[in-house]
């Protein structure tokens, strides 16, 4: 069975990636690519969601522990399951930022939407939570 490093060597090379594109889209050097690749080092859990996620595999296939490369989605989607927990948080940000200035609810709004088109563009989103960010008028609000 084929190793982590020559695992992901594989599935780069199958998607027609170079390390370097591999690396943005992991928002990580080429060196830890390159790192990876020759089983010097094994990136953080999160990092084998991603690539999981990236090259549409599940993590035992991408770590060369098993030879079945279908992703493990079946069922329900537990990361899209919130808990109370996560509701309430949710719920309390949000009435912090109906306390924010128009200007500060912007740029964290701004920051979302630079968030949500990187995670876009590196293939990285949920299945199922593509959505349209609407433009905000600064007249159409007060900042007071």
């Amino acid at each position: 069975m084929l190793t982590f490093g020559q695992r992901l060597k594989e599935l780069r090379a199958a998607h027609n990636m170079k390390q370097s594109d591999l690396a943005e889209a992991m928002h990580v050097s080429k060196f830890s690519v390159s790192a990876w690749e020759r089983d010097l080092q094994k990136p953080e859990y999160n990092k084998l969601e991603s690539l999981s996620r990236l090259f549409n595999v599940n993590i035992s296939y991408l770590l060369g522990e098993s030879e079945d490369s279908s992703p493990a989605v079946p069922g329900v989607d537990e990361e899209a399951v919130w808990s109370d927990d996560d509701v309430e948080a949710m719920r309390k940000a949000a009435q912090m930022l109906t306390q924010l200035s128009f200007t500060s609810r912007m740029i964290i709004r701004a920051s979302i939407a630079q968030a949500y088109q990187l995670e876009k563009d590196a293939g990285t989103l949920r299945k199922g939570y593509d959505v349209k960010m609407q433009r905000y008028d600064s007249a159409a609000e007060d900042d007071g």
